[in-house]
Formats: C-alpha cells, structure tokens, sequence
C-alpha cells in the first residue's frame, strides 16, 4: 500500500489498495499537479510516477534515506572490519587494571587447589598449542575440532584471540563468613586460634582446623587482606555488521 499526501499539510489525502505501478499512475492521473513524488525503491511506484507525472520529481522518503546512508555505512566498515577488531582489542587490552598480586600466590589458598589450577592452565596451554599447529598445517576449524575434540566455538575463539580463554573462580575461604565476630574477640583479648576455632564452629563453621589457624594467622595477625578481585569486565567483541 501507498499514502498520499499534500505538499501543505502532514495529513494523509489518500491510501492506494497496494503497491502496483498501475494504481500508482491510475491515481496520478485522477489527481494532476504532483510536482514532488517521495518513494520506496520499488520499481512499480518509479514507473506509475514516470508514466503519469513525468514532470514530477521523484526522491527517496526519509526512512530509505537513511536506510541508504546505513548500508553505505556498513560496506565501508566491512571492507576494514579487521582493523577494527585489532584496534578494539587493543583499547580494551590497554584499559585492562594492571593486577598488582597474582592469584596464584594469593594468601590463605590452599596449595593444592593452586596445584590444580596450575595443572588446569598447562592442559589448557598444551591443547591451544595443538590447536595452532594443526591451523598453520592448514587445517579448518572443523577438522581441528575433530581432531582435538573440542568445540568448534571454543576453537574459533582462540583463533581470534591468539590466546587460550581463561576462567578462574576467585577462591573464599569459609572463615571469612565469620570475620567479623573472630576479629571482635581477637580485639577481646583472645589470641588463642583453637579456641576461636571452637567458638566459630559451633556458629556453623565447617572447615579444618588447619585451614583455620592460617586463615587467622594471614588475615587476623598478620593484617594481610584479600587480593582485589579481577575485573570482570567482558572481553572486548568487535561490532555486528547487522
């Protein structure tokens, strides 16, 4: 369907039944002196409009101006979508807070579950290493994923990346939930970790007794607090061309 409208006045004159050529010229040639005529790029209305207004000068409406200048936009962008991804990620890279304690060696985690994690980063290192390989033998995703066994998306993003993905769950030690009332009879007088031991379990404490004691050694005595936490701030994705 077409509107109609009158150069003077916003208001609708008139709704054409549909989007034929035919109706266009039709309606023209019942209603002379069109001297501006603003379409879609469909081809029925710049004919109907040539047929019976010749005169008539014809233009894109407001909504596929902009439609034109978006796809202009767009082409431009895709021809140099690289060079905005590379600059992207070197923005985010440079505004990624520098972490002043690793979490590896933050205090009061147990080393096994350091040990663990460690483990963890060499398997995950050792499969993206796999993974490069197989790519520069001239591999596609698919049969690097068939060859390693992992997902095609995981192996797409290293790709991009240039590096493994990382997920680390930041570790909190059971006693802190009770660090308030430990410290208040710390500040009481009670320096004695087996006995704050004894009253923190029976308030619901769970963990070991030796976890405990360095937990109170580290955090009470010492006075060393927990690393700030990682900034979770999501990795950088350069824009959709949608």
């Amino acid at each position: 369907m077409g509107k109609t409208r009158n150069k003077f006045s916003p208001e609708v004159r008139d709704l054409l039944p549909d989007r034929e050529g035919g109706t266009l010229a039709a309606w023209l040639k019942s209603n002379p002196g069109a001297e501006i005529i603003a379409r879609d790029r469909g081809g029925g209305y710049a004919k109907g409009a040539r047929e019976s207004a010749p005169l008539a000068r014809q233009v894109a409406d407001r909504w596929h101006m902009l439609r034109n200048c978006l796809d202009a936009v767009l082409a431009a962008v895709e021809k140099c979508y690289r060079l905005v991804r590379e600059v992207g990620r070197s923005l985010a890279h440079d505004m990624t807070p520098i972490r002043t304690q690793d979490s590896a060696t933050r205090p009061g985690m147990p080393s096994a579950a350091v040990q663990m994690r460690n483990r963890g980063r060499q398997r995950r290192q050792a499969m993206f290493d796999r993974v490069m390989a197989l790519r520069e033998k001239g591999l596609n995703i698919s049969a690097i994923a068939q060859e390693t066994g992992r997902d095609r998306k995981t192996i797409r993003q290293w790709l991009m990346d240039r590096q493994p993905g990382q997920w680390e769950r930041t570790f909190r030690h059971p006693a802190n939930a009770f660090g308030g009332f430990i410290r208040s009879r710390w500040a009481d007088g009670c320096r004695n970790a087996t006995q704050l031991y004894r009253e923190v379990c029976e308030r619901g404490y769970s963990g070991s007794v030796k976890g405990f004691r360095q937990w109170v050694k580290i955090r009470i005595r010492d006075g060393i607090e927990d690393a700030a936490p990682r900034s979770s701030s999501p990795r950088w994705k350069p824009p959709s061309t949608r």
